[in-house]
């Protein structure tokens, strides 16, 4: 089996090796994304908080964007003074 090698010197081994390991994925699943969130109940979910999410969908699967959710949680966030008695 020969290497195919590119222009700029690296192989598509190298380079399938360097693109895994420096993704990150950009959109979770609703059963995902309620994880992702400490796992509030179904209903809560896509009651209150699927409403305030950016999603994207293909075909009959409904995606959420992980950025929408990290806004989310920095929007809801409380610093610590404040949450201390």
């Amino acid at each position: 089996m020969t290497k195919h090698i590119r222009a700029d010197g690296q192989t598509r081994e190298k380079l399938k090796a360097a693109d895994a390991g420096s993704l990150q994925p950009a959109l979770a699943s609703i059963p995902g994304a309620i994880v992702y969130l400490g796992g509030p109940s179904r209903s809560k979910f896509y009651a209150d908080i699927l409403p305030r999410l950016d999603i994207v969908k293909f075909g009959a699967r409904t995606f959420v964007t992980v950025a929408s959710l990290d806004r989310l949680i920095a929007r809801d966030q409380k610093p610590a003074a404040e949450t201390s008695p």
